[in-house]
């Protein structure tokens, strides 16, 4: 070590030569790669090329924080995965994939969720954190907590073709709550579980995050610390916004009322759990899968409708089953008028509820809910259909 850098050796200098060639970042900025500690929060699609990129450059330490194991269904973005990786821990998968690709870093895993119980530890131990998660509850977590311990922070999303990123550093400009101050409601942005997304924008953004983070690592260059990189790749238009720090921020402004985001609000805010507490669908009525089966059987005169998204229900659905998505049913409330019972479905649960409030306040009163979706039917009757 030199002061609080590492000394490279040769093959070091060799591995990392095309990075020292450049006058802007020459020994000292690898040298800074090198001796910095990441937090990458997820391991999905946006994890996974941030991941790739930043032990390729050589940074020294990183953590690696996700709970899933590789699924069928990411695949299509999530490049650190293979098919026979499916079933297996993201964390452990990638890490052994990044430390084959650069023995230099430092792989730690935590395969599990960044949650109110661990996130003030894991952020105080890194210089940089990574926000590559998939759901709102997170990344309000990781903005209050970063703002608490003034850490700075890269954040990243898509949402079907678009996708934006950005470098929050708390101790000089605004925060994520700054220009989002609270996260919406659940059904108001279905996750890519339910929108889908184009497989390479996870792949566009996380570039963009590792770039960020690089040049900031490497005190490279002018930080987008204070713009919102925005990428539409259906126009391949791609903007940069300025954004500012908002004096009355919940997070970061002069009154700070929010430390640390609690677990009322992560809970609420999850677009990953299917039902947000509303007294409306209170009076619900449920059915399991295996009892709707067994109706079917004998009754022919169940009306089942699907009200998921078209997409959702080309990949995926009830045999004999309608779609009329939930944005469209109350237009179509004088068709689907019971001669018997109706049977509503979507994926887990709490857009079908929703349906049912929909129809009782239209005056078909009685639809019952498949209790967990199109995947407790296809856990417990047809396993062979394809899921998502």
């Amino acid at each position: 070590m030199i002061g609080d850098f590492p000394v490279l050796s040769s093959e070091q200098r060799t591995r990392y030569s095309r990075h020292i060639l450049l006058p802007e970042f020459g020994m000292k900025g690898q040298q800074r790669l090198l001796a910095a500690r990441v937090l990458v929060i997820g391991a999905g699609g946006l994890g996974c090329p941030v991941a790739q990129y930043l032990a390729a450059a050589g940074v020294g330490e990183m953590t690696l924080v996700d709970a899933d194991q590789v699924d069928l269904t990411n695949l299509q973005r999530q490049i650190l995965y293979r098919t026979e990786d499916v079933g297996r821990s993201k964390v452990a998968t990638s890490a052994a994939n990044l430390r084959a690709m650069n023995p230099d870093v430092k792989v730690r895993e935590v395969a599990e969720s960044f949650g109110p119980g661990n996130a003030e530890q894991l952020v105080a131990a890194h210089d940089l954190v990574i926000d590559a998660s998939d759901n709102f509850a997170t990344r309000f977590l990781v903005n209050d907590v970063c703002v608490k311990l003034a850490k700075p922070f890269v954040h990243g999303s898509v949402y079907r073709f678009e996708g934006q990123a950005a470098l929050f550093d708390p101790r000089t400009g605004p925060c994520y709550r700054c220009v989002f101050p609270q996260p919406p409601r659940p059904e108001a942005v279905p996750n890519c579980a339910e929108g889908g997304v184009l497989g390479v924008v996870p792949g566009m953004v996380g570039m963009v995050q590792a770039t960020e983070a690089i040049k900031f690592l490497a005190e490279l260059g002018d930080s987008h610390g204070g713009r919102m990189f925005i990428y539409d790749a259906l126009s391949m238009r791609v903007d940069s916004l300025r954004i500012h720090r908002d004096p009355n921020c919940a997070a970061c402004g002069a009154s700070g009322r929010i430390a640390c985001q609690t677990e009322v609000e992560s809970k609420a805010s999850s677009t990953e759990v299917c039902t947000r507490a509303d007294a409306d669908t209170s009076a619900v009525q449920w059915i399991g899968s295996r009892d709707l089966a067994a109706s079917i059987a004998t009754d022919p005169s169940l009306q089942m409708i699907d009200v998921r998204s078209p997409g959702e229900f080309a990949i995926c659905s009830i045999p004999d089953s309608r779609n009329v998505p939930l944005a469209v049913l109350s237009a179509h409330v004088p068709q689907i008028l019971p001669t018997g019972g109706v049977i509503l479905v979507c994926k887990s649960g709490a857009r079908a509820a929703r349906a049912a409030v929909v129809l009782r306040a239209a005056g078909v009163p009685g639809a019952r809910v498949l209790r967990g979706g199109i995947l407790a039917w296809i856990r417990d009757v047809d396993p062979g259909l394809a899921t998502y």
